[in-house]
């Protein structure tokens, strides 16, 4: 991939972790949504290169209490989007 792609979930970047190639045309992405995004339905958008994908499509956004993972060692959430096709 020449160009990594740059997400934003509302208006937030989201921090990309992984991108690469998975099957014939078909790329996949895991991206960690940001802490500071609010709850509810937010718009995601990738660009890369000048290009971008539609607009409009809505990601579910739902933290949990603040105290709910206390003990335990769990990493952000992380979305892996395999929708995208060269």
């Amino acid at each position: 991939m020449a160009y990594a792609p740059i997400f934003k979930i509302g208006a937030d970047i989201a921090e990309l972790q992984f991108a690469g190639l998975v099957g014939p045309g078909k790329f996949q992405f895991n991206v960690v949504v940001p802490a500071i995004t609010p709850d509810g339905d937010q718009t995601i958008l990738a660009t890369s290169n000048g290009t971008a994908t539609r607009t409009g499509t809505l990601l579910t956004v739902q933290h949990g209490p603040a105290n709910f993972w206390a003990g335990y060692n769990l990493s952000p959430t992380v979305l892996n989007i395999l929708s995208f096709r060269s």
